[in-house]
């Protein structure tokens, strides 16, 4: 997986990340000699926050293919408002800051010749097939892991926090099932904390609660006793809770809540699991699930028992420590 940090002068990381973003201000910038200065594998992501069209500023777009010509790795991020007519008239790489959740709005981009896009919100649950999409057209797919994402976020009383779950966010452990469909992450929030939630990333691995990791995410769900079933189950499922019979994300939280309450723990890391194995495992899940809430007569209780203990071993290998 590659990663794009946004500059900031004391990040250990900066010249080593696989990308590097920067604002773009000629008055604070020297931009082509900071183009000159990066490492050649690094792809320099230039953030323009202001309309370049505008005559005052046309000079702007010749700084542009100066920068470029010194570091062709190079990608202009434009506001929506900007018009990429100078880009491609220069045949400079641009996207926009722009955070599609439908299809409409992928498609669109690609008639504009974007460079890259990003995939936010309910089309996160529809990656595989906008990964394929994209592909087809040569556009990079971006995303934001470390944010809870939703068009909907109207929820503020305690009981509606359980819905996060079904917002779309990628967990540190998850990151080798999206690598398939995502070409790069970027961190949401602060940078100053953007080198600590890189490396966290990095590791693949967070032991805390999701809400520690996951901003906006405000349930109770323990991260490591999460299914390595999870991830694999949202790259595909098109977010189908909103509109038929699918609870899948938050019997995962039922069982992760369980298990931590008897102390019980996943195997660390988790197994990632093909597809193939993936639709097997969901079938012996949804059976478990069914079987355990009959006997319980409530669907709000989840009893680890012997069952989902040799299910879940069968599913990591040796899965309890």
């Amino acid at each position: 997986m590659k990663y794009c940090l946004r500059y900031y002068s004391l990040s250990q990381y900066k010249n080593t990340a696989d990308e590097l973003m920067i604002i773009y201000d000629k008055n604070n910038i020297k931009l082509i000699d900071f183009a000159k200065e990066r490492p050649a594998e690094q792809r320099l992501i230039v953030f323009v926050q202001k309309d370049i069209t505008e005559e005052y500023d046309i000079d702007d777009i010749d700084i542009f293919a100066a920068a470029a010509k010194e570091h062709p790795n190079i990608a202009f991020k434009l506001p929506p408002e900007i018009s990429p007519a100078p880009f491609k008239e220069k045949k400079l790489p641009y996207f926009y800051n722009f955070f599609t959740s439908t299809w409409d709005d992928v498609i669109g981009l690609a008639n504009m010749g974007v460079s890259d896009i990003y995939v936010c919100n309910m089309l996160g649950f529809d990656i595989a097939s906008v990964s394929a999409y994209c592909k087809s057209h040569n556009i990079k797919v971006r995303v934001f892991p470390n944010v809870a994402q939703s068009n909907f976020n109207l929820t503020f009383e305690e009981e509606d926090f359980e819905k996060d779950i079904v917002k779309f966010f990628i967990r540190p452990e998850d990151v080798q099932t999206f690598e398939e469909y995502v070409d790069c992450m970027e961190f949401w929030g602060l940078v100053q904390d953007q080198d600590k939630v890189y490396h966290i990333y990095k590791e693949e691995k967070w032991l805390g609660k999701l809400s520690q990791i996951i901003i906006g995410y405000r349930g109770s769900a323990y991260n490591r006793e999460l299914s390595n079933m999870f991830a694999l189950h949202r790259t595909m499922c098109k977010k189908r809770c909103n509109y038929k019979n699918c609870s899948m994300c938050y019997q995962f939280v039922r069982l992760s809540t369980e298990l931590f309450e008897n102390d019980k723990t996943l195997q660390y890391p988790p197994k990632i699991l093909t597809r193939e194995e993936y639709e097997e495992k969901v079938k012996e899940f949804v059976k478990l699930n069914e079987r355990k809430e009959g006997e319980d007569g409530d669907k709000n209780k989840f009893k680890v028992s012997e069952a989902s203990v040799s299910y879940e071993s069968e599913l990591s290998d040796n899965v309890f420590e």
